[in-house]
């Protein structure tokens, strides 16, 4: 071998050489640098899905810690379950374990008439759903209906319009009419149906505004870091549920439509009002709005569990914070689900229209 091939060869070994000791490098502080960052906020897998019905108009509230969002963003997750809570999940599309049944009889049997999507089954089983959930990728993977939904016949083939490699298929949005027995709703007519989305009007900040009125942006003194102090906020009123509820954003001025704008955070509680502010103005040094409410985020999260566990008649709850009530979703508002409702008492629900309704 000649000497210029010999310096070829030994520049290569040292040329690998080197990357490999880079390699090593670079994963030990990358495992050094995962090692010191905080445990990651539950993710939000709705952002992996798509509801048949379009997306609902929601105030933007702050779900994680800012420290927490880095070390979710570096990592890639591939949506493949359809489940709450920690662990697993069935395959969207399956009903998962312990799912409640279709609604029982209604004691007042009528023609009824419903609003939803319908799903159908790779089996051939179709549901009337609240809402479908779709898996964004490309094609669907598959869909799954939302807790609240009844089993229905006599739906034809043309109204199921889109499709998942897993063979289920749904509609567009649909009125039907039919009789409702037995847990399943028997469908005489069908049309298309898409309601036109409730306007959407900002809450305004629940405090008068101070006598100084409120600062530009959020309000954070020069020298202080926004980020930061948001964190201690969050974690505090987030590590004192039995108080108060969570944190959201207001705008005194309306939706910021530029960089001039006002932000004040808002904090409900259920106990002292001053006492409160006091306590978590020493944290957050910004715009910030502490005013009474009639629930904690544990009551409020007690309630939907409560209401979420009743066998008879599947209801869908949703604790929330803006609006310090629960919200609600059933099948039909028969006896005995306005008497599952009346005992959290009516005050604390706010109650969407009902899947099924009787025509009269």
């Amino acid at each position: 071998m000649s000497e210029r091939a010999k310096r070829r060869a030994s520049e290569r070994i040292r040329g690998h050489s080197m990357s490999d000791n880079l390699d090593r490098v670079l994963n030990a502080a990358g495992g050094a640098w995962r090692a010191d960052q905080p445990p990651p906020p539950d993710v939000d897998t709705s952002r992996f899905l798509r509801s048949t019905h379009g997306p609902r108009a929601r105030v933007w509230a702050p779900i994680a810690a800012v420290a927490g969002v880095a070390a979710v963003l570096a990592v890639v997750v591939l949506p493949i379950a359809f489940g709450g809570g920690g662990g697993g999940g069935a395959p969207l599309g399956a009903e998962p374990s312990g799912s409640p049944e279709p609604a029982a009889t209604p004691v007042r049997s009528a023609p009824m008439e419903g609003f939803g999507t319908l799903l159908r089954e790779a089996d051939g089983t179709m549901k009337l759903c609240r809402e479908v959930m779709v898996l964004t990728s490309l094609p669907p993977a598959g869909a799954g209906c939302s807790p609240v939904f009844v089993l229905v016949t006599g739906v034809g083939d043309e109204w199921f319009t889109q499709e998942a490699t897993s063979g289920q298929r749904w509609s567009e949005p649909v009125r039907v009419e039919g009789s409702y027995g037995a847990g399943t709703l028997a469908v005489t007519k069908v049309e298309a149906a898409r309601p036109d989305p409730p306007a959407y009007v900002e809450p305004p900040v629940p405090c008068p505004e101070p006598p100084a009125g409120w600062a530009p942006g959020y309000g954070v003194p020069a020298g202080q870091d926004q980020f930061t102090t948001f964190n201690a906020l969050a974690e505090h009123v987030r590590g004192n549920p039995d108080r108060f509820t969570d944190v959201w954003e207001g705008h005194p001025d309306g939706p910021p439509k530029g960089e001039d704008y006002r932000a004040v955070y808002v904090v409900g509680t259920t106990g002292d009002v001053d006492q409160a502010r006091a306590e978590l103005t020493a944290m957050y040094p910004g715009n910030l709005c502490v005013h009474q409410v009639a629930y904690s985020w544990t009551k409020l999260t007690e309630i939907a569990d409560q209401l979420q566990s009743v066998s008879s008649t599947p209801i869908q709850a949703e604790a929330l914070v803006i609006e310090n009530k629960v919200r609600v979703n059933v099948v039909a508002l028969d006896p005995p689900t306005s008497a599952t409702l009346d005992t959290v008492g009516r005050d604390a629900l706010i109650i969407d229209e009902p899947l099924l309704k009787w025509l009269e």
